[in-house]
């Protein structure tokens, strides 16, 4: 049986969240301190101004199935996104976090 996976944002995603994910995993930290700072940035950003709001909760988990926790097999892809990035324009930044939401 083939599986049958769906792609679904109901919500805005900015760039620069995309970017501060990717930071996070550039620098090292671990799953909960990014995701941690993902919501300290997040804090009144996201409708409902609280960041433990339901609202903020899904957008930090797009956030982090694009960057954070990813699948074992797409670690070797994000690891490359991670180095590639800082040199790249932003046109080229979207292209590389939208192939990383795809294949997350």
């Amino acid at each position: 049986m083939i599986q049958k996976r769906s792609i679904v944002f109901d919500r805005r995603v900015d760039i620069e969240w995309l970017d501060a994910a990717a930071a996070q995993i550039a620098a090292g930290a671990e799953v909960a301190e990014a995701r941690a700072e993902l919501f300290r940035l997040l804090d009144d950003q996201i409708a409902g101004g609280t960041k433990r709001g339901l609202s903020c909760h899904k957008t930090v988990g797009i956030l982090s199935r694009a960057w954070i926790t990813v699948a074992p097999e797409m670690v070797p892809l994000r690891d490359r996104a991670v180095r590639l990035l800082p040199s790249l324009e932003p046109p080229e930044r979207v292209a590389l976090h939208w192939s990383l939401l795809m294949a997350g």
